[in-house]
């Protein structure tokens, strides 16, 4: 652009042909580098949009390309005058006030306050298994390996009132790292958290559909110093772990927990819909949304909870120390309010709160007595009942006691933006990532709609991919959908309900009737013994205390051959290997020697067995496996050989299994992992639409 410039200069003043040329040159030059830029600096700041895109960061990048900014100064009228208040200052302690009496004892029932008071006088007794290993492990001292993965996993840019981003600690060498280690371990010994890490800084977010000229407007979230909430992510982890290995949490309880989503609570409605209308009965449903959860949660409630399961240790010190004396500001307009005290409740946007909030409401479940059903996502919850008798419905409904402060009518609107110059991969980023996630959220339940029903949503869906590869409005739908690289959306609904059964049935034995009879419409495969999904386990072990021996160096061992055995057609090479791995094992567990080898050339199976954090789930069968012959005092080491370089053991393995594969005699394993099963529907409707 420069020699651009100056060659313009240089012209204006020679007036010479060759200087008129070579700026004729550096002018085109120019332009192409500015349409070239262009399109990079779009396709770089569309990129980052996917379907899993938290709403706010696509909307962001929405109103960035719209060109619009938005007014993030907070205007608040005085109820008294109905006069604008000018003071910054004034308005973060308005908000500051609003915040303190949500969390005040005054939203209590003076029935309530008054048994709440002497509860809170009484010791609380504790009733766990002191002698558990469990407990043991989960009280040992902060190793280098959690610092450095919860670490990993920290985003946010938004420091506390310290001014330490994640970005600083990611940053730290060793010996720093090493230094914060010992810091943590300090704290966790001592059971204290710093007065200053309890004290948080409150950003007011505004509420949809709310007048945003009054505090109630607005909702708290707490920014808490950067070095707590690691510490917290860190204790968290082995806080969750452990309640899930006992089964602490209600099956009724979806909400963050992993591998359960708001889906669960929608399907199982849905299911209880169907049979309704096959019995010919009635059913009514109440949806309720607990007002001021997080703000008025019971501390002492949480405590004696934890203290059933929890004995007396560092882990229960520390938790029961977070919920006390807990202090907060109000940043608004860049001004800080005076300090205030949280008297109830646990802060929203700390790492804790979420599970001690859940802890608090695991039992709430219990109200609902047969045939009432009910479930919940974290403070919404839902119970139902279906009967013959519509009176017999309201009667059990109504006797089902809950406080209902549910917000109807809300309305979720879409807006679909398209830009001037923009291409066709873009633009289909931004609509998957806003109007067809909306689409497919919940397909699995309107699936079995009316044909006219779903068309209504089918031309949404249509439109929007018609305007985002640029088509004509008389393009063919099918070739739309073949253009951008979409399936059609009934095959889509088929595909998020094949995964959706899939992953019931890995969460639970018993449900593998509905997946079996869809992958046999897809796959065409003989299915007279019914597929049986690897059940998702959790590891025996905390993954902060791994310690299985996978071995680098080669030993020489006799091999014997095993009865072969072949996959279905959809199991992919990494299961396979991993099975085989898991057979060995099992088959170890029976013989009399103490001291073992399993050698391997699947380098992808063996590392994933390393994987303590997020394995595989035929991994964690090995893992499980692996902790129960340690028990038996059996050694068993994993090394890994180079496949296909004539190790003769290895060799001869190979050999016998391309025999095995051909052989009709041979055994079929009908096993597979839920991640085969997605990748199988995935190839399968792919080709469904070409034939298409």
């Amino acid at each position: 652009m420069s020699k651009k410039n100056d060659a313009l200069k240089k012209f204006q003043k020679t007036n010479k042909l060759d200087d008129f040329i070579l700026l004729k040159h550096l002018r085109a030059k120019s332009k192409f580098l500015i349409k070239t830029s262009k399109k990079l600096s779009w396709e770089k700041f569309t990129s980052s949009i996917r379907e899993n895109t938290d709403s706010k960061s696509v909307w962001n990048k929405i109103q960035s390309l719209k060109g619009l900014r938005r007014n993030k100064k907070i205007n608040l009228i005085d109820p008294n005058s109905n006069q604008l208040i000018n003071k910054p200052d004034q308005i973060s302690n308005n908000l500051g006030e609003y915040f303190y009496n949500n969390s005040s004892d005054n939203n209590y029932k003076q029935h309530f306050l008054v048994y709440k008071q002497k509860c809170e006088k009484e010791a609380i007794s504790n009733t766990s298994d002191k002698n558990c290993h469990d407990q043991i492990q989960i009280n040992q001292e902060i190793k280098i390996q959690e610092l450095t993965h919860s670490l990993k996993k920290c985003k946010s840019n938004s420091p506390g009132l310290d001014t330490i981003s994640y970005v600083f600690i990611q940053n730290f060498g060793t010996k720093t790292l090493n230094l914060l280690l010992n810091i943590y371990n300090r704290i966790w010994n001592e059971g204290y958290w710093p007065q200053k890490w309890k004290t948080g800084i409150i950003i007011p977010i505004p509420k949809p559909d709310k007048n945003q000229f009054k505090p109630e407007g607005y909702r708290p979230i707490t920014l808490l110093n950067t070095m707590c909430k690691l510490l917290e992510k860190i204790i968290n982890y082995r806080l969750t772990w452990f309640l899930e290995k006992i089964n602490f949490f209600s099956t009724k309880q979806n909400g963050f927990r992993k591998n359960r989503s708001t889906m669960d609570s929608l399907y199982e409605i849905n299911e209880e819909i169907t049979k309704t209308f096959e019995n010919k009965q009635f059913m009514g449903v109440i949806n309720l949304d607990i007002a001021k959860a997080y703000d008025t949660t019971w501390r002492h409630n949480i405590l004696v909870k934890l203290n059933s399961v929890l004995n007396k240790g560092r882990l229960l010190n520390l938790i029961s120390n977070f919920t006390s004396n807990r202090k907060f500001k109000v940043r608004a307009n860049n001004y800080l309010s005076h300090e205030l005290t949280q008297e109830n409740g646990v802060p929203q946007g700390s790492a804790l709160s979420v599970t001690v909030f859940l802890i608090s409401i695991n039992d709430i479940v219990q109200n609902c007595r047969l045939p009432v059903k009910c479930n919940m996502f974290a403070d919404d919850f839902n119970f139902w009942c279906r009967s013959n008798n519509l009176e017999t419905v309201k009667n059990l409904l109504q006797t089902t006691y809950y406080q209902q402060h549910r917000n109807m009518g809300k309305q979720n609107r879409i807006q679909l933006l398209t830009r001037e110059g923009g291409e066709s991969k873009s633009l289909l980023k931004i609509f998957n990532a806003t109007i067809q996630a909306k689409i497919n959220y919940g397909a699995i339940l309107y699936r079995s709609a009316a044909n006219s029903t779903l068309k209504l949503i089918d031309t949404v869906n249509n439109s929007g991919l018609r305007l985002a590869i640029g088509a004509f409005r008389s393009s063919p739908i099918l070739s739309i959908y073949n253009l951008a690289g979409e399936s059609p959306p009934t095959l889509k609904r088929t595909e998020l309900f094949i995964k959706y059964t899939a992953r019931l049935s890995r969460l639970n034995k018993d449900k593998n009737s509905d997946v079996n009879d869809e992958i046999t419409k897809l796959t065409n495969e003989n299915t007279a013994t019914p597929v049986k999904i690897i059940h998702r386990e959790i590891n025996n072990t905390p993954p902060w205390d791994y310690s299985y021996v996978i071995n680098t160096e080669l030993n020489a061992l006799s091999k014997q051959n095993t009865s072969p055995e072949i996959f279905r057609s959809y199991c992919s090479i990494f299961s396979a290997e991993a099975i085989a791995i898991l057979k060995a094992i099992e088959t170890i567990q029976s013989i009399k020697h103490t001291k073992f080898v399993i050698l391997s050339d699947s380098l992808s199976a063996i590392k994933n067995i390393k994987n303590k954090n997020n394995p595989n789930d035929i991994s964690v069968l090995i893992q499980n496996q692996l902790d129960e012959a340690k028990t038996n005092k059996k050694q068993i080491s994993i090394i890994w050989i180079p496949g296909h370089t004539g190790i003769a053991g290895n060799e001869i393995a190979d050999k016998y299994a391309k025999l095995a594969a051909s052989n009709t005699n041979t055994t079929k394993l009908n096993i597979s992992s839920y991640d085969d099963i997605k990748k199988a529907v995935k190839t399968q409707i792919r080709k469904k639409c070409h034939v298409l």
